[in-house]
């Protein structure tokens, strides 16, 4: 987890999003095209050394599913997975308690 005295390099391209004035608290609306279609919850604030800011939206995944992401050979099992069942790639299971003893 980055804490607020990591420095990180970024190396992006950016397109403009528009002008934000501020209002009377100081405070900037994005606008609804900024995250118009993104499931995001917060966003992580980095400022450069020349005073940019830039707004990294972030997705928080609640700690009982943490152990998902942190294992790559699980993520990418559970994307396949969701991959072949999008694709209509499923097999009925009739007797579950048949099927676990056969794994």
């Amino acid at each position: 987890m980055k804490t607020e005295n990591t420095t990180i390099t970024i190396r992006e391209k950016f397109k403009s999003a528009g002008v934000r004035t501020l209002d009377s608290k100081k405070r900037v609306s994005l606008g609804d095209n900024v995250s118009k279609n993104m499931k995001i919850d917060s966003y992580e604030v980095l400022v450069g050394e020349e005073g940019d800011i830039l707004l990294r939206p972030m997705a928080h995944v609640p700690a009982r599913e943490r152990w998902i992401y942190e294992n790559p050979k699980v993520l990418a099992a559970l994307k396949r997975g969701l991959a072949q069942a999008k694709a209509g790639q499923v097999t009925r299971i009739d007797d579950i308690g048949k099927f676990l003893e056969d794994l």
